[in-house]
Order: structure tokens, then sequence, then C-alpha cells
């Protein structure tokens, strides 16, 4: 019994404070994080309950009346753009001005109004890039634009020689109602529009200056020379072999095609209202068709064309002629001799005809008999 007494350890070893003061510490620890625990729990719940006073409160003051809100002021976030001329400009005169460019919100408008026999060049002295230059009423005038604008409108000039050298930042230039008048263009143009002008002149100095297309409506002698390419454009001669144009209404596009050939085409409108050309919707639907058989090959699926034969109402007049209805005549297979030869030549050539074919019956039962006596 001694032996075993002396061979067991003591209870207050090192090894039992280590593992006693340890359980101290992770007690501490849970105590404090539910202490924090609860705290955070406290504030949620004060925060929860401020919100859902203040939304009871204004829910009272909003049946009070008291709570409605006030109109909150207009702001004008643009104003009219500024037109600068040389000469003192009507009300309505600039209205227009400014509704042409851009329905008056365009950041700076400088105009050139009925002048005379001018000579003068547009530098960075006096045009800046955010200008919009707009020429209306010239009359034998010669302007050069070097530097850089906006935009360029040409309206009811005569007479008069436009170089553009400098920058168009939107590519754009509009030309309306000039007569005897010169564009000499030298600076990348994407969209030209030039409508109800007289004897007109345009020169792109070089092919590639022309990044888009030529728009014109209602020009008489328009010639269009673009590098090396030549083409003239006459609403007159338009008109005489198609009737269903319009001088006001009727637009034409001068574009090259695929083959790199400049040519002219007649803008239809598709059933969506989009602006385009025979040319160019033909050969939507070629690769459109073309795109469908491809998805239908390779998901197994036979396309039937639709055909294009227009299909005859019952009550509509034949197509054969005869002026009976479609559904007594020939809708169900029946022929009238009588309404397919309408022309005397035709019926006596028809009666001609027969003749022979009954002369030529004759002669062969002749034939046929006699050999049956012999």
């Amino acid at each position: 019994m001694a032996t075993l007494a002396t061979e067991s350890k003591p209870i207050y070893s090192e090894q039992g404070r280590h593992t006693k003061k340890r359980l101290e510490l992770q007690k501490k620890l849970a105590q404090r994080n539910k202490q924090e625990a609860t705290a955070v729990t406290q504030e949620e719940v004060q925060k929860t309950a401020k919100l859902a006073k203040e939304a009871a409160d204004k829910i009272i003051a909003d049946q009070n009346g008291e709570g409605k809100e006030q109109p909150r002021p207009k702001i004008k976030i643009g104003k009219k753009s500024l037109v600068t001329t040389e000469v003192v400009l009507t009300k309505r005169e600039q209205a227009r001005i400014q509704a042409k460019c851009a329905a008056g919100h365009a950041a700076k408008i400088l105009a050139e109004v009925k002048q005379e026999k001018v000579v003068k060049t547009f530098d960075d002295t006096n045009l800046q890039d955010d200008h919009v230059l707009v020429f209306t009423g010239c009359v034998g005038c010669t302007y050069t634009v070097n530097s850089r604008c906006v935009k360029i409108f040409v309206e009811k000039c005569t007479q008069c020689t436009f170089h553009f050298n400098g920058k168009i930042i939107t590519a754009v230039v509009e030309v309306d109602r000039c007569e005897e008048s010169n564009l000499l263009i030298g600076t990348d143009v994407g969209t030209l529009q030039v409508e109800q002008c007289k004897r007109m002149n345009v020169v792109f100095a070089e092919k590639a200056l022309m990044t888009g297309y030529i728009i014109w409506a209602g020009c008489f002698t328009l010639r269009v020379q673009v590098g090396d390419d030549l083409m003239r454009c006459d609403f007159e001669l338009t008109k005489g072999f198609d009737n269903t144009v319009n001088v006001e209404r009727t637009q034409f596009k001068i574009h090259y095609n695929t083959l790199g050939k400049l040519v002219c085409d007649k803008i239809i409108r598709l059933k969506n209202g989009f602006p385009t050309t025979k040319m160019e919707d033909d050969e939507f639907q070629r690769k459109h068709e073309q795109t469908i058989k491809l998805m239908a090959d390779r998901m197994g699926i036979t396309i039937h064309k639709k055909s294009d034969t227009t299909k005859t109402k019952p009550n509509a007049k034949c197509p054969c002629g005869s002026g009976k209805k479609y559904k007594k005549c020939c809708r169900h297979g029946r022929v009238d001799t009588k309404a397919l030869v309408s022309d005397p030549a035709k019926e006596a050539e028809l009666a001609r005809v027969k003749a022979a074919a009954i002369a030529a019956t004759a002669a062969i039962d002749q034939e046929r008999s006699a050999l049956k006596k012999e």
C-alpha cells in the first residue's frame, strides 16, 4: 500500500495547473462572445424600432395632409443655340436657322447670310470646332473651310463655290435649293444630301473621301465626280422612264456597290418604313435565305419555297380575257376558245387551221377507203 501511495501523481501537478487555466480562459471567451451577441441584437432591435416609428409618423402626417411633397423646380437643361452672323437677323430667320440645325439645340452656329461676291477663308482664328457652319442666301461667293466644325448646311445659294478641307466631325453636309454652285470636297464626308438644286457640281478629290453615300432629290443637272468616277443625275430624265417618281418625295442614293462601281438607285420604303434600295433589299433577302437554308440543312429540314404566282379570286375577271368571272370560266380547267381568241385576225387564222385539219382528215379517210377496196 505504501508503494502505491508513493507511485500515484500529485493532484496539483504542472499539467493540472495548465489544464485548469485553459478551461478558465475558454469560459471567459464564451462569456465575452455571449455579451457581444446580446449587444448587437439590442442595437438591431433599437434600429428596427426607430425605422418603424419614422414610417408610422410619415403615414400619420400623410393622412393629416402635412406630408405632401413640394413640386420640384423645373430645370432647363439646354438653351437655344447661339447664332453668330455679320448681319442683323429677324427673329423668324434666326428661329428658322436654329430649327434647321438640330431643332435649335446645337452648340453654336456660325452663319453667313445674304453675302454677295465675298471671298472668305475659315480657319482656327474665326471658326471653332464646336460650331455648326451655315451658308444661306449667298450670291457669287467663294468660301474655303480649313478648320474643324460640327456640320455644314448650304441653302439658297447661287453661283457660289465651296471648298471643304477641314474635318467635319459628324461627316454630314446638307445642300438645299442652290443653283449653279460648286462643292469641292477635300475631307471625309459620310452623308451628303442634295435636294431641290439646279446645275450643281459636286467633286470629291479622292474616292476614299466618300466614306458613305450621296442622297439627292428633285435635282436638275446634278454632276457628281468621285475621284475618276463620274455620274450625271437629272430628275427630268429619270421621270421619263419612271412615272412614279415625285420631285419632292422621291430620293435617290449614289454609292459604290459590292463590285466597286459608282451606281445610283431609287430609295424605296419597306413595310416597316425602313428606307433602302431594291439592290440592297435583294442582297439582304439573298443572304437571309442562304442563312436559313444552312440552318435547315444542319437540322435536316427541307424548306419549300412559296410560289410567286398570284391567286385569282373567284369573282374577279378571268385572266384569259373572256370578261367572265374566274369561277365561271377557267377556275376548274375549262377553257373557252372564243375567249382565248378575241382578235379577228386570230379568229381567221384559227378558222383556217381548223379547215386545213378537216381537209387533211378527209383526205386521209379517202386514202384509207381506197386501200381497203384494193
